[in-house]
């Protein structure tokens, strides 16, 4: 599990503002060892990856946590052993701005997926960003990166989605509208890259006249699985969507899931051709039963859209699901439970 935190945790050096930590539990939820990091300035874990030689952490930093970058915001990768020992660490960065999202893993290497901003002293308006595809082989050496400008060049876009099947990558994007005066519109784009050159192939645009985002992918041997959130105007709130694709990003199936009050869909994963999604939500109508304050739930799907369960847990304050993992042992949530002068970290095993 990685995040950030603004103390230490079980006694490790701590630096200043927000420091990373890797935290590794055994299969029971007992805390194996905690490790942490950073500088200076403010700097976070984001994403987590696994092979069989060891952990790999994604990072931000807007100062200097490893040898290398820039002089702005950049991002890191540190690789642990399974004893917690760094292997190696590398920052990476221009003089501009580089903000990394998520992170995926074959045997060729690892995929981020980000943006990156031009540092201009000019005004908003003119300030523009491009949604990013870096490849690092597994020794953390850069193999390419990728900007993706076409139709994407004002206002902010982000991408919170990556995975990679058969060969290929796939990214979410979304883009708040090129007109300043009409920021609530939200286009969308999932993107296919060939992954061992980073080429474009095909994508999929979704032009939106209401708030619309792309979130986080899962995918398996039959297809990409990705989380879409949408405005509900008459409603008030946000619901959501997971869609599958075949590889050639013909949509397989959507199900709809209406919350019925403000929440999140903030993680998915998928196992033996099920998929596995989970968020919070502050509704006591929306899965049973009402526990109090915002709660975390999930969600399961088989791979052809059946739904075959759900789950819903927390305590009186909030729960705020970051993750969802589905392994071999258990499915995994994680996330924040709101405490008294702060928040605590959670990993609940279902």
């Amino acid at each position: 599990m990685t995040g950030y935190s603004f103390n230490s945790i079980d006694g490790q050096p701590y630096n200043a503002k927000a420091d990373y930590f890797l935290i590794k539990y055994d299969m029971y939820g007992g805390k194996t060892w905690v490790r942490m990091g950073g500088s200076a300035g403010t700097d976070y874990g984001t994403a987590v990856c696994t092979d069989s030689t060891g952990v790999y952490l994604l990072g931000q930093t807007d100062s200097t946590v490893f040898a290398g970058g820039g002089s702005r915001g950049d991002f890191f990768i540190v690789k642990y052993d399974f004893t917690g020992s760094i292997v190696w660490s590398k920052q990476y960065g221009t003089s501009d701005y580089e903000y990394p999202g998520e992170m995926a893993i074959d045997s060729s290497g690892l995929y981020v997926t980000g943006r990156y901003k031009k540092y201009v002293t000019t005004t908003f308006s003119e300030t523009k960003e491009k949604v990013v595809l870096w490849k690092f082989d597994l020794s953390g050496n850069a193999v390419y990166s990728k900007f993706d400008e076409s139709g994407f060049s004002l206002q902010s876009v982000n991408s919170y989605g990556i995975a990679v099947l058969g060969g290929k990558v796939f990214q979410t994007v979304h883009q708040t509208s090129t007109a300043v005066t009409n920021i609530n519109n939200i286009n969308t784009r999932l993107m296919r890259f060939d992954a061992t050159t980073g080429d474009f192939e095909k994508r999929i645009d979704r032009n939106s006249v209401t708030k619309e985002y792309l979130g986080k992918i899962a995918a398996d041997s039959t297809g990409v699985y990705i989380i879409e959130r949408r405005w509900d105007s008459s409603k008030g709130y946000y619901y959501f969507i997971i869609v599958k694709y075949d590889s050639e990003l013909n949509s397989l199936w959507s199900r709809n899931i209406d919350p019925l009050a403000n929440a999140s869909l903030s993680g998915i994963s998928c196992l033996d051709s099920r998929v596995y999604a989970g968020g919070n939500v502050d509704s006591s109508a929306f899965i049973a039963p009402a526990i109090g304050g915002s709660d975390g739930f999930g969600i399961f799907y088989s791979s052809s859209g059946s739904k075959f369960g759900d789950i819903k847990f927390g305590g009186s304050t909030n729960e705020i699901v970051g993750g969802v993992v589905k392994t071999p042992y258990g499915l995994y949530f994680a996330g924040t439970v709101q405490v008294t002068g702060g928040s605590d970290i959670f990993l609940k095993k279902h």
